[in-house]
């Protein structure tokens, strides 16, 4: 069926017996009035007037058709008829015609020949007939030769040169292209169609794929680039599904920037079977080569991540031109992750080269088989991989397998992955080929190396990227083996905020950070976790910046933890108005509130400047330490003379003591001896 609504000029070609509108089988002579409602079945000819003479007819509602002998035309008016049947017109239609078309097939099947620019085009289905499914009118341009793409060009079989086009003034629903969302036709290549669309307009507004209620198989990977791009759907019930192991949006940062991109309530799920690898929801690909591009300002929200092997993950191909990650000042909000099956999201969020400045995650709740959270370095154009010879406070001697040639690996890092020092990170200023020796910057050290690393420390020579600036809040975690994991071996590595999240069932290391720089952690639940929640080794905040800080909020669960691993090298360490942790004894210790408020320690715990408690200040199991040297307060049973070694200054107080032998003063000597009862 078509339709031809028009107020419009007919230019006909004069057949020899008369100008006429073929379509049905009611004859209609000229100068009189027909119903205005015409529906005509049939194949017979109607004639309108006969050559040489000037008609009128006229429809009870008001629609005309006027034919001009001398112009050799038709003008139409008022005219809206549905043809059931062939419309000849013996000429060309002029003016602002619509057709209209039962399905993309039969639109398609149409000869347009004699259609002008400018004819209207309505479309009633896409895949079926009356699907409702193809979206906004097309044009005809009859001089178009643009490839058709299912979506904006369409080229009719018998139409030759010229082209059905449309533009969008609206986010462009992805069936306009084709796609069906019944969970068993592969959708990839009309999604993809509506995204090239988007890709290939300017930059200059928002240009949006929208997903609409359905389960849309895709097999190949969606791809996006550049600026003021995004993809959203209608919640829950929008969703992308795949059975291969493929990143299922990526958005490719590899040739330019990408601004401003959004995702917005939609689901993904990955129903892959075997082994998973690469079977993400949403892969940012943030760097490649030495070209800066970035990531900035983006928004994910609203999202659901099910048994994909990553929900959200921020990858790079190759080290750039910097240890910058590039994914910068984004928000992740609302976020979930979770099981489908059996196929466990393995890391929910995942920086895998550096988180980049300004970013915030909140109000997510991220069930994961592996880590909630996970903020990695990242290693990449590495160039040497080895175990040290020696080293100095501020050089390591590399082995007989790093380059002989000079300067090779300036402006790399070395980062020292186990062995003495391990944990650690310098960036080579200078390298000397002939003796493999390395000059190092140490970060939060004073630009040396906090422990030398030895013959036993194996390192790596590459590019690391930086973690830090990122604010995790009012987030839950569950299933997971770590619920935030932060690399040690980053190039910068500080501002940490982490506030109101709870870590529950299955958790066992709540927060695990190594070597970080001014951090907050406040008004987190961790009573899930069934070990530590904060892992520090190798001197943490080991700086004189008198601005870092380590805060656990008052309303921290009464499981929250510091806990020092035990090594040689490891305490917890805040110099200039100094705290120390952890006297580098080999056994593991931990610092923390018990259910009854007391602050807990298994070792000494150290405080060089004034210790401030907003309220009641208990601190049990360990001695403390004040001033930069030994002064301590102690307490305990019995005489300390013989068994407290402490400076003189310190304090006894004996639990078990009577009048004048309840208080003791440290008043000489500097072993266990010269205690005086007051």
């Amino acid at each position: 069926m078509k339709k031809i609504i028009a107020a419009l000029t007919f230019i006909f070609a004069v057949p020899l017996f008369g100008q006429f509108i073929r379509y049905g089988d009611q004859r209609v002579t000229g100068n009189e009035t027909v119903d205005g409602t015409l529906l005509l079945p049939g194949a017979a000819p109607m004639t309108i007037g006969t050559v040489g003479e000037d008609h009128t007819v006229s429809f009870a509602d008001g629609a005309t058709f006027v034919w001009d002998s001398s112009e050799g035309t038709w003008t139409v008016s008022g005219f809206d008829m549905t043809l059931d049947g062939d419309l000849d017109i013996g000429g060309v239609i002029k003016g602002a015609v619509e057709l209209e078309f039962s399905s993309v097939t039969a639109m398609l099947n149409y000869d347009f020949s004699s259609v002008s620019d400018g004819a209207r085009v309505k479309c009633n289905g896409y895949n079926t007939a009356g699907d409702q499914f193809f979206g906004p009118d097309v044009f005809w341009d009859a001089s178009s030769t643009a490839t058709a793409d299912g979506l904006s060009v369409f080229d009719p079989v018998a139409s030759g040169a010229g082209r059905l086009v449309r533009e969008f003034d609206s986010d462009i629903n992805v069936r306009w292209a084709g796609a069906l969302g019944n969970g068993s036709t592969d959708d990839s290549s009309a999604i993809q169609a509506v995204i090239d669309y988007i890709e290939s307009q300017p930059a200059s507004g928002w240009s949006v794929v929208y997903v609409p209620s359905g389960r849309f198989l895709i097999s190949s990977t969606l791809t996006f680039t550049g600026n003021y791009r995004g993809i959203r759907g209608d919640g829950q019930t929008s969703r992308i599904v795949t059975t291969s192991d493929i990143p299922m949006v990526r958005i490719d940062c590899s040739s330019g920037n990408a601004y401003y991109f959004q995702a917005s309530s939609l689901s993904f799920e990955g129903g892959v079977s075997g082994t998973r690898t690469s079977n993400t929801g949403i892969e940012v690909y943030a760097l490649a080569g030495s070209s800066p591009y970035y990531f900035n300002h983006f928004i994910f929200t609203d999202l659901l991540f099910a048994g994909t092997y990553r929900g959200i993950h921020f990858n790079k191909a190759v080290a750039g031109p910097s240890n910058e990650a590039r994914v910068n000042w984004g928000i992740i909000s609302n976020v979930r992750t979770t099981n489908l099956g059996a196929n466990q999201v393995e890391n929910s969020i995942d920086f895998s080269y550096g988180s980049g400045t300004g970013n915030v995650i909140e109000g997510c709740t991220l069930l994961s088989n592996g880590v909630g959270i996970n903020f990695s370095s990242g290693a990449l154009d590495i160039q040497h991989t080895g175990t040290a010879v020696s080293s100095t406070s501020t050089t390591i001697v590399l082995d007989a397998g790093a380059s002989g040639s000079d300067d090779t690996y300036n402006g790399y890092s070395v980062a020292i992955n186990s062995g003495t020092g391990a944990n650690q990170i310098g960036t080579i200023t200078d390298y000397v080929g002939s003796t493999k020796t390395a000059t190092v910057s140490v970060s939060f050290t004073g630009g040396q190396w906090a422990v030398n690393p030895d013959a036993t420390s194996v390192f790596t020579i590459a590019k690391y990227n930086n973690i830090g600036d990122i604010t995790v809040n009012g987030s839950q975690f569950g299933y997971s083996g770590t619920g935030i994991n932060f690399d040690p071996i980053a190039h910068y590595r500080r501002r940490v905020s982490i506030t109101n999240c709870q870590f529950d069932g299955g958790v066992n290391d709540g927060i695990i950070m190594i070597n970080y720089g001014i951090v907050r952690i406040l008004g987190c639940h961790i009573g899930g976790a069934t070990t530590n929640t904060i892992t520090y080794t190798e001197n943490l905040f080991q700086t004189t910046n008198t601005f870092n800080e380590f805060i656990l909020g008052e309303d921290t669960d009464e499981a929250l933890k510091v806990k020092v691993l035990g090594d040689v090298s490891n305490r917890f360490l805040i110099s200039g108005d100094s705290i120390e942790f952890g006297d580098g004894s080999t056994t593991d210790v931990n610092l923390y509130r018990d259910s009854s408020n007391s602050l807990k320690t298994d070792d000494d715990f150290r405080v060089g400047g004034t210790l401030r408690a907003l309220g009641v200040a208990r601190i049990s199991g360990a001695d403390v330490y004040m001033g930069a040297g030994s002064v301590r307060i102690l307490t305990g049973t019995g005489d300390p003379n013989g068994v407290a070694t402490a400076d003189i200054g310190s304090t006894y107080m004996r639990t078990d003591g009577g009048t004048g032998t309840t208080l003791y003063i440290k008043e000489s000597g500097t072993g266990n001896t010269g205690w005086v009862a007051k």
